[in-house]
């Protein structure tokens, strides 16, 4: 932890220049009551995300000793629904003590290219006794692409978050450009994200996330495929054979590292159904 202006300088030299190593993945700015000088970190937390931090990395800002919290955001699964792909995301979060009658702030960041893939996003909050707060709600996208929910004023702290982000039919997520990372700010005395007690994010390992995603995108698609020529009344034997030789080269596709694989799919279906 670090208390000193000094200590927040080199902090945040730190952070710029990638290393996330303990003690500089936390920050105890030792600043209460000082609105000034946390709307500055934490204001300089957020440009970071969103002009610097990428991957599965951790940073959090407390203005209180011992207030911060763990975070966890975790994919799910995802499934086939009628209007893209239907992908769950939960966050959870373990506090230790706060104040009442404050807001907590909940949400996703998108990088912009995730973004553009994304049609809606829906929440679902509990609190601690297990009670919901909000079930499937929409949520939306700010200028900077942040997916945020704003709590009623609460009694108790910590609340365990699901996420539910309908992607487009079309989407692949491409691990080299997509970022998504969960955000929090806790004891907030004012709606604004800014001079709350503690604040962080937690960044997805998109490569990893990109895989498992990828493959039920695939799934789906490969599905489709092979039901589409099945029902092509016009395909003779050797057509079949062919298609099959096709599918074999596909089902070989990596999914993680070949981004454009949907194009491939869609390739073989144009060449098989209008025979």
């Amino acid at each position: 932890m670090l208390n000193s202006n000094n200590g927040l300088v080199e902090w945040w030299n730190d952070i710029y220049k990638g290393d996330y190593s303990d003690p500089f993945n936390k920050l105890n700015l030792g600043t209460r009551g000082s609105t000034a000088k946390s709307n500055k970190a934490l204001k300089g937390m957020y440009d970071l995300i969103d002009t610097k931090i990428r991957g599965d990395k951790s940073i959090s800002v407390e203005l209180i000793p011992g207030q911060n919290s763990a975070l966890d955001l975790k994919y799910i699964k995802s499934e086939k629904v009628d209007s893209g792909i239907l992908s769950t995301f939960i966050m959870n979060r373990k506090s230790k003590g706060g104040g009442t009658n404050r807001f907590e702030v909940y949400g996703l960041k998108a990088s912009e290219e995730l973004q553009k893939k994304i049609s809606s996003v829906k929440i679902t909050v509990k609190d601690q006794s297990g009670r919901a707060v909000v079930t499937k709600l929409p949520i939306f996208a700010d200028s900077k692409g942040y997916y945020n929910y704003v709590t009623p004023v609460k009694s108790a702290i910590g609340y365990d978050t699901t996420f539910e982000v309908l992607f487009s039919d079309n989407t692949v997520i491409d691990y080299k450009k997509d970022f998504l990372a969960g955000v929090y700010s806790i004891d907030l005395i004012d709606k604004e994200p800014w001079a709350s007690v503690s604040t962080g994010f937690k960044g997805l390992n998109m490569k990893d996330t990109a895989k498992l995603i990828n493959q039920e995108i695939y799934k789906f698609n490969k599905e489709n495929l092979i039901k589409s020529i099945r029902e092509n009344p016009n395909l003779k034997e050797s057509d079949i054979r062919s298609f099959e030789q096709e599918l074999k080269k596909i089902e070989e596709i990596d999914v993680v590292e070949n981004p454009y694989f949907l194009r491939d799919i869609d390739n073989i279906r144009i060449k098989y159904k209008d025979i």
